[in-house]
């Protein structure tokens, strides 16, 4: 169930990201809560969408910690990488977020952004999907199944850089 709830978390901070860039609502209080004078009044939905963001952000990332602390206790061998990528994914993230917003950086890095969110939420989907106990861990960079994976990984970055 945590595994779901991460997914479902993750699912919905990507869609919300997607507003927020779609709706050109990012950055609209860089300095949040210190823009208070510019919400009330008036009312400004921007800066509540970025708001938002951030809030699902938090909750999204304190489930993923949560649940990549418990695969990392039922995960055994190479698998265990997985949930300490994800954290330390996670980690990049929150410092490029951070980045972005508070040093008002270009536009362009929001793509980079996204790419690294959605490899948060494949992560969380894999950690959703093998418990390491019930469904154990499948996870092996040997022989052709590394050739694939590499090759999956740059497939991955060229079409999220892509677009």
């Amino acid at each position: 169930m945590l595994g779901r709830i991460t997914v479902a978390l993750f699912f919905l901070l990507l869609v919300w990201g997607n507003l927020v860039a779609g709706l050109k609502a990012g950055l609209a209080c860089p300095d949040w809560p210190l823009c208070h004078d510019r919400v009330i009044p008036p009312f400004r939905p921007d800066v509540w969408m970025e708001f938002g963001h951030r809030l699902i952000a938090a909750v999204a990332g304190l489930f993923l910690l949560i649940l990549s602390w418990k695969r990392f206790a039922a995960y055994q061998g190479a698998a265990k990488a997985v949930p300490l990528v994800a954290v330390g994914i996670l980690a990049a993230e929150v410092l490029l977020g951070g980045a972005v917003v508070l040093l008002e950086l270009p536009v362009q890095l929001t793509t980079v952004h996204f790419m690294t969110g959605l490899a948060i939420f494949l992560l969380a989907c894999y950690m959703a999907v093998f418990d390491g106990r019930a469904t154990p861990a499948g996870f092996s960079l040997r022989g052709h199944a590394g050739l694939f994976f590499g090759m999956g990984l740059v497939l991955f970055f060229q079409s999220a850089l892509g677009a």
